[in-house]
């Protein structure tokens, strides 16, 4: 193999691996979310919204 085709499987593994980083970085994020609001809605939340309004109170 030549060194231009080294060179564009270079970019093209590098580029490969960027976006797959990116993909499960943005998969951990939104598990997180998820798993952050799920606890929230069963009230095991915890900081200042702990002792706030529920949801029924605070549309009144």
């Amino acid at each position: 193999m030549n060194e231009d085709g080294i060179l564009f499987l270079s970019a093209v593994l590098e580029i490969l691996f960027l976006f797959s980083t990116a993909f499960a970085l943005i998969v951990l994020w939104v598990r997180f979310r998820t798993k952050r609001s799920s606890r929230e809605k069963d009230g095991v939340a915890s900081g200042p919204r702990r002792g706030g309004l529920t949801d029924e109170r605070r549309k009144e």
